[in-house]
């Protein structure tokens, strides 16, 4: 073999290294360690090919190296838009049957459009959302509850979400990829994370229901309440808070979330829900009652009826 010949495996082996090691680093710079699903799952971090799913070295198109034209707080809806991952975040349902069943709506519903039973009746269909997670990282809503119980007129404070503020799109072993902490939460850098752990056994995105069309909520972790309280601080509320005043100006008395069955999402969507509000449930105010009317506040069903069909019985509050 002639030398220059040596010279020129030896550099193309070199070059090779210098890329596998370059795509290792973004993953271990990323704290990468077993993730969810599809690209965000690394079974070792030697399997450097994922990078390759999102970024590219050196014909990169936008910032932090990513391989398509984007904001880098939108490019998750490159894939999530139903043209790339299985999970359409965008319409709120499965493109792809290796989660659930092809069609199929999703748990977390949807940006655009949600596929759910906002009617309690076991009927699941699409419809557009009234309600949703802000998710571009530009428009700035209200993160209702956050801070501590206070005294002061109070109600939160105004942050622009996007996509990466609540996952870790390198993966970290939690339940959809959450983040122990949530990028945009108060104090994040003093407080401790909450980690959900992932499912066990095969992991499903697919909403279903039970025989009497309740939302099933088996699959929700318990730790869910915690993390979403990180946020929405003031929210999270022990057993009696619906007797007991907090001592806050605004979130006086307050819902218990701690003790039931499902926590939050009893009640709430994560991503966007389609659910309507009636005559009364749609005047209801925000805790700024200058912000006008709430509207379906993530709510899973129609006329805020996660209240009585979701929990109490007519039966039930007949007797009060």
């Amino acid at each position: 073999m002639m030398v220059g010949e040596i010279m020129n495996k030896r550099l193309s082996v070199l070059i090779s290294s210098i890329i596998a090691v370059g795509c290792i680093a973004l993953l271990v710079g990323s704290g990468a360690v077993l993730a969810d699903n599809g690209l965000h799952d690394q079974e070792s971090l030697t399997e450097a090919d994922v990078c390759a799913g999102c970024h590219r070295a050196h014909t990169a198109k936008s910032l932090k190296l990513l391989s398509a034209e984007s904001e880098p707080q939108l490019f998750c809806f490159v894939c999530h838009d139903g043209s790339g991952a299985e999970t359409d975040v965008v319409n709120g349902e499965l493109v792809g049957d290796s989660y659930g069943t092809m069609g199929a709506g999703l748990r977390g519903g949807g940006f655009s459009k949600a596929k759910m039973d906002i009617d309690h009746d076991g009927v699941i269909e699409s419809g557009n959302v009234t309600s949703t997670h802000a998710a571009d990282g530009v428009t700035q809503g209200m993160m209702w509850g956050s801070g501590s119980i206070n005294s002061e007129e109070d109600y939160g404070v105004l942050t622009a979400l996007a996509c990466e503020d609540c996952h870790n799109p390198h993966g970290n072993g939690n339940y959809r990829i959450l983040r122990g902490r949530p990028s945009v939460m108060e104090e994040r850098e003093t407080a401790s994370p909450v980690d959900v752990p992932d499912e066990v056994g095969a992991i499903t995105y697919e909403i279903t229901y039970t025989p009497s069309n309740y939302r099933d909520l088996s699959y929700v972790p318990a730790e869910l309440d915690e993390w979403c309280a990180q946020c929405h601080t003031r929210y999270n509320a022990p057993a009696n808070s619906g007797h007991q005043d907090s001592g806050d100006m605004v979130f006086a008395y307050r819902h218990a979330t701690e003790t039931i069955g499902g926590g939050c999402l009893a009640c709430h969507v994560s991503h966007g829900t389609s659910a309507a509000m009636g005559t009364y449930s749609s005047a209801m105010l925000y805790p700024d009652p200058n912000q006008g009317a709430e509207g379906s506040a993530l709510l899973a069903l129609n006329n805020r009826a996660v209240c009585l069909a979701q929990c109490h019985s007519a039966a039930t509050l007949s007797e009060d």
